[in-house]
């Protein structure tokens, strides 16, 4: 009996399941979910070289260390043995064993010292509550700042050590006495600022007016430092301050090379951005600082002196909270760091007249402010660059908030993807279940076929 070969009656089946053409689409499918998933990460790298390549272009910053402060064993104790400051007689006298022993622990100390045993600064009611009860505070750190108004050197004990004794006149025309190892090149009328230990309430004659005793407490320390009149509240800006800034060039035929801000007119900007009336600047008119603002600013520093700008949002390149040195404005703490903008062809750098802790490297922010100047700096990368210098009013890490037709469109497409799929799903089975009934009438109709072949034979015998 010959079997007859029905094309179609064999299934293109590769093993368990899907067919061949089945299986076609299936690996079409993954080939193009790993095409979009590569993209994607490819797409991922350029982005972070491309932060990597900005942020090679900024200045070398050395990594910050972590401090540990050792502070000098002073016990009170011993001081209170050692001094007398009970009587007006007593405060005349300087005992020589108590400033030995408070000398010997203050010589090192430095004013990161000072700032962790969190220094008081005296005014005159505090110098007036020491007066009161001077053995209560004996032993304490405080800070005054003044014009000193007398200064002397001696040497004292079999090693000749120098010592300097001064008064100085604080802005509330109070009175504080130090003995110090150094001044520096400070000297009478210049004003200065005092870290140290208190050691007794003291009193000593005017040489302006012999015969006038004039009583002040006396702080011991290591040194005295350069220091500046307070600003107080600075609610205007004074354009005298911003008239001698310079500003970097590196073009012109004598190129300017401007490494530092000038510090009376940055401590006078830094100090109206935090003092500022809330209605001194339209801040909807200011212009927005574009690459067009950017490279006007870079070319034409001196018109946009003190001039208020917005920065749209940016990435944060760089942000540090730093303590502030001695400075008129009385900040101790500010913000500084780099800005950049994929529109930009230059980044910023900017100070901030507050410690702002929530702005990190790569944060997206906003802020609004004011230019000072041009300065030049070395690049990691590319050498000597120069960069606009502002100072913040305003620096604020920017989050977006998700649009409801972004969500909208983003449920959509899931909803339309899970769909589909559903519909492969049901297409794939009603495919297969037409395929096995193709197959289930092919067979019968070959058996039905085989079946009238073999009558045929037997009528044929």
């Amino acid at each position: 009996m010959r079997a007859f070969n029905v094309p179609g009656n064999t299934p293109q089946k590769v093993g368990p399941g899907f067919t061949r053409s089945e299986k076609r689409r299936l690996l079409f499918m993954g080939l193009g979910l790993v095409f979009i998933l590569s993209a994607l990460g490819v797409a991922v790298m350029k982005r972070n070289a491309y932060l990597d390549q900005r942020s090679r272009s900024l200045p070398l910053e050395d990594s910050a260390m972590a401090e540990t402060v050792l502070l000098p064993d002073i016990d009170v104790n011993v001081l209170d043995t050692l001094v007398r400051d009970e009587r007006q007689v007593d405060r005349v006298v300087l005992e020589d064993e108590a400033l030995d022993y408070l000398l010997e622990r203050v010589r090192t100390m430095t004013p990161r010292h000072f700032e962790a045993m969190e220094t008081e600064e005296l005014d005159a009611a505090k110098i007036a509550a020491i007066e009161a009860d001077p053995a209560a505070y004996r032993g304490n750190a405080y800070m005054a700042r003044g014009w000193i108004q007398e200064l002397r050197t001696r040497q004292r004990g079999a090693t000749g050590q120098q010592e300097h004794i001064g008064r100085l006149i604080l802005e509330d025309d109070s009175v504080v006495y130090f003995l110090t190892l150094d001044v520096g090149a400070l000297e009478q009328d210049s004003f200065a600022r005092v870290d140290g230990i208190f050691l007794k309430f003291f009193s000593d004659e005017n040489a302006q007016d012999p015969g006038q005793w004039i009583d002040g407490p006396l702080l011991v320390g290591p040194e005295v430092l350069r220091s500046y009149p307070d600003y107080g509240t600075v609610s205007h800006l004074e354009p005298g301050y911003l008239i001698d800034v310079s500003d970097a060039d590196l073009l012109g035929e004598e190129p300017r090379i401007v490494r530092e801000s000038p510090f009376d007119a940055l401590w006078h900007l830094m100090a109206f951005s935090r003092d500022m009336p809330a209605d001194a600047i339209d801040w909807e008119a200011a212009p927005l600082l574009n690459n067009a603002t950017l490279m006007s600013i870079v070319d034409n520093p001196a018109e946009w002196r003190g001039a208020p700008v917005r920065i749209p949002i940016s990435r944060i390149q760089d942000a540090r909270v730093l303590r502030a040195t001695e400075n008129p404005a009385r900040i101790e703490n500010f913000t500084q760091g780099w800005i950049g903008n994929t529109t930009w062809k230059n980044v910023v750098f900017f100070k901030y007249p507050h410690a702002n802790y929530d702005v990190k490297l790569r944060d997206h922010v906003t802020g609004r402010g004011f230019f000072l100047h041009n300065f030049a700096y070395e690049s990691a990368g590319k050498g000597l660059r120069i960069a606009p210098v502002f100072v913040l009013q305003e620096l604020e890490r920017f989050n977006p908030k998700p649009d409801p037709i972004f969500m909208s469109l983003g449920y959509g497409i899931a909803g339309v993807a899970v769909l589909l799929i559903c519909l492969f799903v049901i297409l794939l089975a009603r495919d297969k279940r037409k395929s096995e009934g193709l197959q289930r009438e092919i067979a019968r109709r070959r058996r039905a076929r085989q079946a009238a072949a073999g009558s045929m034979g037997t009528a044929t015998r």
